[in-house]
């Protein structure tokens, strides 16, 4: 039985004031050539097409190419070839040397065991955090906290859903 490489171990950790931390989205990055993205992981799609949305994007700030995955029990987005990567110089998406960015989004706390997340992760073992958030959560009614920036005395950004139903960031 083949051993899963990813583990997130605790990353919902209640502390002794009952607050409770979480890692909510990570965001992972590497580098890999078109030929490897190719042959591990876009020969292994098929297998979840009725999962997966692809679009492509020449938009300088995104991807070139974008995945998301979609099931009832999680959804991640992927994406490869960074559009800032890409050289005006003829050839050079053809270089099979050349490696581009190769990025996943996913909330840990949804994605276990998710078999098309885990063998993207095993498609290089040189991945780095490129970004993360951090919830916390408090034993108070949210409609009992204001947000200040220390700078600006302003609330800072708000989603209001309606009722206490309200997110604070």
């Amino acid at each position: 039985m083949e051993e899963n490489l990813l583990y997130f171990n605790n990353l919902n950790v209640t502390d002794k004031n009952d607050y409770s931390y979480c890692v909510d989205m990570l965001r992972l990055k590497c580098n890999i050539t078109s030929s490897d993205f190719d042959n591990k992981v876009v020969k292994f799609l098929p297998v979840f097409a009725k999962h997966i949305e692809k679009w492509d994007s020449t938009r300088i700030c995104d991807f070139y190419h974008n995945y998301n995955y979609i099931n009832e029990d999680c959804s991640f987005w992927f994406g490869f070839i960074s559009n800032k990567e890409i050289s005006v110089s003829s050839g050079s998406l053809s270089n099979e040397n050349r490696t581009f960015n190769l990025t996943v989004e996913f909330n840990p706390n949804k994605v276990k065991d998710n078999k098309l997340l885990l063998h993207i992760l095993k498609c290089s073992t040189n991945w780095y955090i490129k970004s993360v958030d951090f919830a916390v959560d408090i034993k108070t009614n949210i409609l009992n906290i204001i947000g200040f920036d220390k700078s600006q005395k302003n609330c800072l950004m708000t989603y209001d859903c309606g009722g206490d139903d309200k997110t604070f960031y």
